[in-house]
């Protein structure tokens, strides 16, 4: 019952600059623009990674997303790019002199991709 119960816990939404190493694998929640041109990797078969800097005015994290979620975000459709708002929640990676990632379970929807005016 208490794993059940866990899985309703809301996500925790942080700022960058409140990442500390103890937070290695921690499941956040970040809200920002989108500050670098998005990377996107071809694997072959369409992109398969794609990684970009997020910034939320108090500090920056890359952002990577796989699979799936990497080709619906580099698709055009999606109008994802630098400028763009959006909310990302997934897992981080914290290591010494190394700006934090990202590796993202879910993206706001896809009119929160839309660039900021």
């Amino acid at each position: 019952m208490l794993w059940a119960k866990s899985g309703e816990q809301p996500i925790k939404r942080i700022d960058a600059e409140d990442i500390t190493p103890a937070m290695n694998h921690a499941l956040v929640r970040l809200l920002g623009k989108i500050e670098s041109k998005p990377y996107a990797k071809d694997g072959g078969t369409g992109v398969d990674y794609v990684s970009f800097v997020l910034r939320d005015g108090r500090g920056s994290v890359r952002v990577c997303l796989q699979g799936e979620d990497a080709a619906e975000f580099a698709s055009p459709a999606s109008g994802a790019g630098k400028g763009s708002k959006i909310e990302a929640v997934g897992v981080l990676q914290v290591r010494a002199g190394v700006m934090p990632k990202l590796f993202v379970r879910r993206l706001g929807g896809k009119s929160a991709w839309k660039p900021a005016m």
